[in-house]
């Protein structure tokens, strides 16, 4: 592969893209899901004494008809070893798995309900996105384990978020919520209006987009040979940037505590924040300075580009988790899961406005409510762990 096929700027031409295919959508989907990719390519971060994966594993929650099937098959397409899963049981999943041991793959479904049905394969993906790795029962009974570096991709509707999603899911993945307003569903009708039944055509965008995700693989493979540029092992941070990440984490941490009886903890979101500067960093290869290690083997040096996105994404990540813990009375109405949807639009705020939003909807809308506890009380908090990320 010729080395000008990798895209000058392929974030920005991807999340285009996405938007000009799915407009009001394809944008907030896909701020992550065009990092996905990547992160399944890289080697895990050291970590002191241990390894953490790079992977990146996304929640997705809208209404139907909001495009998710169709996004699910253009992630299938841009993702290396793609498997969806939707009528999988557990057993035959772990049996495709064991085809990829020791290999990537990408786990896609937009039926998270059912996932979430079945306790066999809650527990299986899981272990597939803390672990890395698969358990297998052994006709004596026993249990073991095989390797398998995997993203996973969760698609569903707003009632499917249960509480099996908050207590365990929610932490290992980033959720993303959307709809559409009456004003934004009428200017998603007339681009649909206007392009339906017409001649035209965005392959050649897309093939574009194909080809540079297929370099990066090749990159990364192993044993590629006439590689164009030497296989990234691990990213470099400068002082000032990991502080930037740190800081900016710490700083939302503290106003999302500061309006709880309880501290949630969120150190598996600052581990994300490096996730997604690595995979920014990796999508940007063409425009990344490479130090080599190896004749076949280099170091990325992270850009500043990738830590600002990075510090936007993992805002967005922990408000919606914010959310998500401490308004598990909304889940089920989707009026008012519509209405965090389009405050989390609306930028980073700080949590006690994002409440008095809410309980200022929920104020103004009492017939929806009738009969209904607090919904922060009693709240729903992510896992608490030991005081190390993961």
């Amino acid at each position: 592969m010729a080395e000008n096929e990798l895209l000058d700027n392929p974030y920005q031409t991807i999340t285009e893209y996405a938007e000009e295919l799915y407009p009001n959508t394809g944008m907030k989907v896909f701020r992550y899901l065009a990092l996905q990719p990547c992160s399944l390519v890289l080697p895990p971060m050291p970590y002191k004494n241990r390894l953490e994966r790079n992977t990146i594993h996304t929640l997705i929650l809208s209404k139907s008809g909001m495009a998710k099937s169709s996004i699910s098959q253009i992630l299938q397409e841009i993702s290396p070893h793609p498997i969806f899963f939707k009528k999988y049981t557990p057993a035959y999943l772990r049996d495709e798995l064991f085809k990829y041991e020791n290999q990537q793959v990408s786990l896609i479904t937009d039926d998270v309900s059912r996932i979430m049905s079945d306790g066999d394969m809650l527990k299986l993906l899981e272990g597939i996105m803390e672990e890395q790795k698969v358990s297998e029962g052994t006709v004596t009974g026993g249990q073991k384990k095989f390797d398998i570096y995997a993203t996973v991709t969760l698609m569903g509707v707003y009632s499917d978020l249960t509480s099996k999603i908050q207590s365990g899911i929610l932490s290992r993945m980033t959720p993303v919520v959307f709809t559409h307003g009456i004003g934004e569903q009428l200017d998603v009708g007339r681009y649909i209006g206007e392009n339906i039944a017409k001649i035209g055509n965005t392959n050649g965008e897309f093939e574009s987009i194909k080809k540079h995700y297929q370099t990066i693989y090749e990159i990364q493979k192993k044993d590629t040979k006439d590689r164009i540029m030497p296989r990234i092992i691990s990213c470099s941070y400068t002082s000032d940037q990991r502080n930037k990440l740190i800081n900016t984490w710490g700083k939302i941490v503290r106003e999302m505590c500061s309006t709880s009886e309880e501290t949630e903890v969120w150190y598996r979101e600052l581990i994300d924040a490096f996730r997604f500067a690595n995979s920014s960093a990796l999508l940007n290869i063409k425009n990344r300075k490479l130090k080599k290690i190896s004749e076949d083997e280099a170091e990325i040096e992270v850009h500043d580009n990738d830590v600002k996105l990075a510090i936007n994404l993992v805002g967005q990540e922990i408000k919606t988790k914010y959310l998500i813990i401490h308004y598990e009375g909304y889940r089920e109405k989707l009026v008012p899961f519509g209405k965090i949807s389009r405050i989390l639009d609306n930028g980073l705020e700080s949590p006690q406005e994002l409440m008095d939003k809410l309980n200022n909807y929920k104020e103004t809308h009492k017939e929806l409510f009738k009969n209904e506890p607090e919904p922060n009380l009693p709240r729903k908090q992510l896992p608490k762990g030991r005081p190390s990320p993961e």
